[in-house]
């Protein structure tokens, strides 16, 4: 489905753009805006004495604001996960406040039918949050990684109920797939990642190479002339540089209710994981990663001591 094909046909957009193509991007840029906003203002809530950083973190990452900018779809699934985290964590805090149900229920429809796999990844820590929440439980670490591990594993073992769903040979094909079409068009940014296999065990052994590979890639030597690959690495510097600054000066969070933080961390590791299994290609790495980068940005700046990364 092409997105800009959807907004230059639209009648009800076309009503008021008269089917400029600019008008349209301006619109889009407007939601994703909104979405990213929405998010910053969630990331400001834990952690108020972050502000400034969290202004980066959230919006001015390269790979943000690039393919967050075009009349892509990558703007409307900032729109809608930036509307489902805000409303969903605000109703999680003011259960009184029923009307935010609604905006609750469409954005995540709109995820439905962008990348539906980013409420998969979401949905385990943010009902965990919850349930932890409503019954004031502790040790939000453990049992949030026990519902992402619980979670994954049922997925795995779907098939023995239903055998035309089975994840691992989704994975699989989903990944011999994307090298036969980076092969056919002979994509410059073609990488070799770890070939999976129709088995679970073959996805599991891959995973901390796949987190590592969408974490750090693409290198300096990756760069092969193209600026656009540069901007990327110089992210991949920064983020590193950042990661290393909030290790160094790791504190606790001084905030008792951390089920938010945890749900965030087992996100970003989801995603990158899945990610660094399925897709051999540089740009495309860069760009399925940016739902991850404002959660990455609000987790190093989270667990950053006193004096924050920039200071």
């Amino acid at each position: 489905w092409g997105w800009s094909k959807f907004f230059a046909k639209s009648n009800l957009f076309h009503f008021f753009s008269f089917g400029y193509y600019y008008i349209h991007v301006v619109f889009l840029n407007f939601l994703s805006f909104i979405g990213l906003f929405s998010l910053f203002k969630v990331f400001e809530s834990e952690c108020p004495e972050r502000k400034k950083e969290l202004l980066f973190f959230t919006f001015l990452f390269p790979s943000t604001l690039f393919w967050g900018s075009g009349l892509l779809k990558d703007g409307l699934l900032l729109f809608g996960m930036g509307v489902l985290v805000y409303q969903f964590y605000t109703y999680l805090k003011h259960p009184e406040q029923h009307r935010r149900i609604v905006p609750i229920v469409l954005s995540f429809a709109l995820l439905s039918i962008t990348k539906l796999y980013i409420i998969v990844l979401l949905a385990p820590g943010l009902l965990t949050w919850a349930i932890m929440t409503k019954l004031k439980l502790g040790k939000p670490a453990f049992y949030t990684g026990a519902a992402y591990l619980l979670f994954f594993t049922c997925a795995f073992n779907f098939y023995r109920i239903l055998p035309e769903y089975n994840l691992a040979a989704m994975l699989y094909w989903k990944q011999f797939n994307f090298y036969g079409f980076a092969t056919s068009v002979d994509s410059k940014s073609l990488i070799e990642i770890p070939r999976l296999g129709l088995d679970t065990w073959g996805v599991v052994k891959h995973m901390p190479q796949a987190f590592l590979t969408t974490y750090l890639r693409p290198f300096f030597n990756d760069i092969k002339g193209n600026p656009l690959v540069l901007l990327s690495v110089l992210e991949n510097c920064m983020i590193f540089i950042a990661t290393i600054i909030s290790l160094l000066n790791y504190r606790r969070p001084i905030k008792k209710d951390t089920g938010f933080l945890w749900a965030t961390i087992f996100f970003v590791i989801t995603l990158y994981i899945l990610i660094g299994l399925t897709t051999p290609v540089l740009g495309a790495i860069v760009r399925y990663k940016i739902p991850a980068l404002p959660f990455l940005g609000f987790v190093l700046v989270s667990l950053s001591g006193k004096s924050g990364i920039f200071t």
